[in-house]
């Protein structure tokens, strides 16, 4: 577009004029996507769009300061001496595809916050009457077991799953796309988790895969994928190699993986002893691949409550854990739900699209399901920026 100009585009009004419109379309389609886009401040500069003092106040532009402030690690506290535990770049990977502020989504952010942090770390007091609710209305099950038996777990597990596909179905797989992992990559980049865990915030994605895909291999990748993230340790570990052995029967081998797995988590077991660390294992389906990140320390005479190590896991199997320990995400409510399409299409808040009754229709045919929401959303930008002002507003 830029060499065109050069060559006559400045004498034709025309070309010019489409030659905005090109580089407006490019600038919402690299936005829409998440393919790339590292920075739409950037962006608007190399397409030449002039940006405006107002364009601070759009969604993408605070969400872009945001996440480079979590990447630079500016919301450290330096009256903690920079005592937290860097967001892993999983999280970061998650919150850089949402356009505009997060919802908060309050009550489940205080459910899985009740559950893996005490109730005096939790620096947001607004969470904190949430969490005093949430407690209250399942009348405090997790909290009064651990009360009496006098001390945490070594291993504290929580899950965050969803309702079931098929209504009144308690077998019926949790649904897809109502922000599971979205939720985990707030709650771990909010300042008070990784303050509580500040010997590490740890992010693996496990995948639906089938039971025998659960492999040594796999499984000495997301160990050291967890050790990397973990800035206490100056190195990785080396895990033993599980040699082939020819003719070698597949129960022989099966015993002898097995071996072999349990070693490698009493390795990182033994590294995580009295550390406070927080590991998120992101679309776990087998409570059989769980348990091989239940990390209990072999050292004699170890003190249990200092040793907290916690695992926070999406899921869409509602059954993995008990109802105690798992949070069940449910769909947005009509005003978050339009609050997310607002978001997505690339306007502010206050934008007239968000009391427009077009907009609750639009939510109510997408069932307040988050990604059809967001998906119609991404839609709306890029139709905004070929529609024109007038025709984009009706």
């Amino acid at each position: 577009v830029r060499t065109l100009e050069e060559h006559g585009g400045n004498s034709n009004s025309n070309f010019v004029k489409d030659s905005w419109l090109v580089r407006q379309v490019c600038y919402e389609v690299l936005i829409s996507t998440d393919q790339w886009c590292p920075n739409a401040h950037e962006l608007a500069i190399i397409c030449n769009i002039p940006i405006d003092d107002d364009e601070n106040d759009l969604p993408e532009v605070a969400h872009q300061r945001h996440m480079q402030s979590l990447v630079n690690g500016d919301d450290m506290d330096e009256s903690d001496g920079g005592n937290l535990a860097p967001v892993p770049m999983g999280a970061i990977a998650i919150l850089d595809k949402i356009h505009g502020t997060p919802l908060s989504r309050q009550a489940f952010t205080a459910s899985v916050l009740r559950r893996i942090l005490p109730i005096n770390a939790v620096m947001d007091h607004t969470v904190n009457r949430a969490i005093e609710n949430d407690a209250t209305a399942f009348g405090g099950i997790r909290s009064g077991l651990r009360s009496a038996i006098g001390r945490r777990d070594t291993t504290n597990t929580v899950a965050i799953s969803s309702v079931g596909e098929v209504l009144h179905d308690p077998t019926a797989l949790g649904m897809g796309g109502v922000g599971k992992t979205t939720l985990a990559a707030m709650v771990v980049a909010r300042a008070d988790v990784r303050k509580y865990f500040s010997d590490g915030v740890a992010w693996v994605r496990i995948g639906s895969r089938s039971k025998q895909e659960f492999s040594y291999s796999f499984y000495v990748s997301c160990l050291q994928e967890i050790c990397r993230q973990l800035p206490f340790l100056n190195e990785v570990p080396l895990f033993a190699e599980l040699l082939h052995t020819p003719g070698e029967k597949p129960s022989v081998r099966k015993r002898r993986e097995q071996g072999f797995l349990t070693y490698a988590r009493d390795t990182v077991s033994d590294l995580l002893h009295m550390r406070h660390v927080l590991i998120v294992l992101d679309d776990v389906f087998w409570a059989d691949d769980l348990q091989w990140f239940q990390f209990h320390s072999r050292r004699s005479g170890s003190k249990q409550e200092n040793h907290s190590t916690t695992l926070l896991v999406t899921t869409r199997s509602r059954d993995l854990l008990s109802a105690a320990e798992t949070v069940e995400v449910d769909l947005l409510d009509e005003a978050d739900a339009i609050l997310l399409l607002v978001s997505e299409s690339g306007q502010p808040s206050n934008h007239v699209m968000a009391s427009s009754m077009e907009a609750r229709a639009v939510v109510r045919e997408c069932a307040n399901h988050p990604l059809a929401v967001k998906s119609v959303g991404r839609w709306l930008s890029l139709k905004h920026a070929t529609a024109g002002i007038i025709s984009s507003v009706e």
